[in-house]
């Protein structure tokens, strides 16, 4: 995948999420029922990661956004 551009979309409809790369589902999953929010643990950064937390990153990944598009 290095080196290239690609397309890579989440989905989450009531309790079922899905993520896409490249139009492919590379994973799915269900979440508790009654729950209605993604609350990741620990947290995930797209595009930034606060200074204070570099030092126990243990996966930064050079990339570059060129479209984002958040939907409810």
């Amino acid at each position: 995948m290095g080196d290239e551009w690609h397309n890579v979309r989440a989905e989450r409809e009531c309790i079922t999420g899905t993520l896409y790369i490249d139009d492919n589902m590379e994973a799915n999953g269900q979440s508790p029922i009654g729950t209605d929010a993604i609350d990741t643990q620990p947290s995930i950064y797209i595009g930034g990661l606060p200074t204070a937390l570099v030092p126990f990153a243990t996966k930064i990944l050079p990339v570059c956004l060129s479209f984002c598009r958040f939907t409810s």
